[in-house]
């Protein structure tokens, strides 16, 4: 390269960084307190300490210190990123159409969700608790069996298990195409795939890359195979929509949401569900006194349609608390495309008292304020706040599903399928804690790690009155 064109590109950076500086200069979001200085990086913000820790966890920390309104530092000298984990903030940023969502605009978002909403209709999601029953039926024996070889009691890793059965539903629902519990060579093709894709998050270039194609996104139309080559979940989404579509196209056409956009979208959401469900079966585990009330309520349950699983008030405790806890997704994104007014549910007293009318970009943290899982709080008289200070969203009370116009579509289907595994996994195996040390961390979901492994154990036993 010529040293001009060295020069040039030297010269580009360094004004692109005195620009960041001046505009943070001026920008009266500064009069917001922020996150400590000493974890901030140069060049990387708070962004970098937020990756390196596990899920929710630097949130929590600088929420505690700073409350739940707050900025951190970005990355690339852009402008400083609210956090806004004030329920009410949250409530209006997330309803409001002013404010974006980074990765998906607002005309593209539309067009999908009208594609996809007859899809999750609940007269629909109740015509599929048959598929989803015998889903999860698949998942229990696979799991028998698999104890039964080793004598009745084994330390498992239930993440595979789990995974390979919110796959299956997927594909019933989606495709009507059985993924065989996770054997056949799509399903293992997806599996491994995705597994890649979490070690590669973990790793520095994992970090870097989202980061990167946010700040300057027309990197992804430079003319690189690695940017431009479709992931394997696409690639069976789409073979399989091919083949749905040449057996029913009338089907198709008729509108009830089963083309291609919705069905990658749905096929997403697979590892959402899965990957809640194995953290809640590793809480049950450390807590046998939950995991043994949830199963004396579930006990004598017969009847897995919609309608009676959400009659049980327990399970349906244990299913928020799991998703309070663990949420699938640490935080999400907003950026303000005009001026606004941003309402509180705590006031907030800046540097110099300045009123705060235009806000950039938003991070609305996902997880809990308080780790503890206790199902309880969801039953008992006043274990909860009122409920104007809970987060705002379909399924009340939690955040996993999000708010207003970008709520998430499936989130019936989701809160069922988790509901009938917790449900006939807990009735017919018991499951303790082992030794290993189990960390949280956000690689493209919530994934569980284990020293330098991805993987969920927990010790599994055969209860004497489950089917052999």
């Amino acid at each position: 390269m010529s040293p001009f064109l060295v020069l040039c590109g030297l010269v580009a950076g360094l004004a692109l960084v005195v620009s960041r500086i001046v505009e943070r200069a001026k920008d009266h979001v500064t009069q917001i307190r922020c996150a400590p200085a000493n974890e901030s990086h140069w060049l990387w913000g708070h962004e970098l300490s937020i990756w390196k820790h596990q899920a929710s966890v630097k949130y929590l920390d600088w929420t505690v210190g700073l409350g739940p309104f707050y900025r951190i530092k970005a990355s690339f000298f852009q402008r400083d990123i609210i956090v806004a984990g004030d329920h009410l903030a949250s409530h209006h940023i997330l309803s409001n159409a002013s404010l974006r969502c980074r990765l998906c605009p607002g005309e593209e978002h539309k067009h999908q969700r009208r594609l996809i909403a007859p899809a999750f209709t609940l007269p629909a999601v109740k015509d599929m608790g048959d598929d989803v029953v015998e889903c999860a039926q698949k998942f229990v024996q696979m799991v028998t069996k698999h104890v039964t070889s080793q004598g009745g009691a084994s330390s498992v890793n239930i993440g595979p298990f789990v995974s390979a059965c919110t796959l299956d539903i997927i594909g019933r629902i989606a495709f009507g195409h059985d993924f065989g519990c996770g054997t056949s060579e799509e399903a293992r093709n997806i599996i491994t795939s995705w597994h890649k894709d979490v070690l590669l998050s973990r790793t520095i270039a994992g970090f870097l890359a989202p980061i990167i194609m946010c700040t300057f996104p027309w990197i992804t139309k430079l003319p690189i195979p690695a940017l431009q080559t479709d992931g394997v979940a696409k690639r069976v989404a789409i073979k399989l929509a091919g083949e749905l579509l040449r057996n029913n196209r009338a089907e198709l056409e008729s509108g009830d949401g089963k083309d291609i956009l919705s069905i990658l979208k749905i096929m997403v959401g697979h590892e959402t569900t899965s990957c809640t469900v194995s953290f809640t079966l590793y809480e049950l585990a450390r807590h046998p006194a939950v995991q043994q009330k949830l199963r004396q309520e579930v006990s004598d349950l017969s009847d897995f349609s919609y309608d009676s699983i959400n009659a049980l008030p327990y399970l349906d405790a244990v299913s928020k608390e799991g998703l309070r806890v663990h949420p699938a997704a640490a935080s999400t994104d907003r950026v303000a495309l005009s001026d606004d007014i941003i309402p509180l549910a705590k006031p907030l007293t800046t540097i110099d008292g300045t009123m705060l009318t235009s806000i950039p970009v938003f991070h609305i943290p996902m997880g809990a304020q308080n780790l503890t899982p206790a199902p309880e709080r969801w039953i008992e008289a006043g274990g909860i706040p009122a409920f104007e200070q809970l987060p705002y969203g379909p399924y009340a009370g939690v955040s996993s599903f999000l708010d207003g116009q970008r709520a998430c579509i499936g989130w019936r289907l989701a809160v069922y399928e988790f509901k009938v595994m917790l449900a006939l996994v807990v009735r017919d195996l018991e499951f303790s804690s082992t030794q290993d040390e189990v960390e949280g961390f956000i690689a493209g979901t919530l994934q569980p790690i284990v020293g330098e492994e991805v993987k969920m154990p927990v010790h599994v036993r055969l209860l004497t009155s489950a089917p052999q």
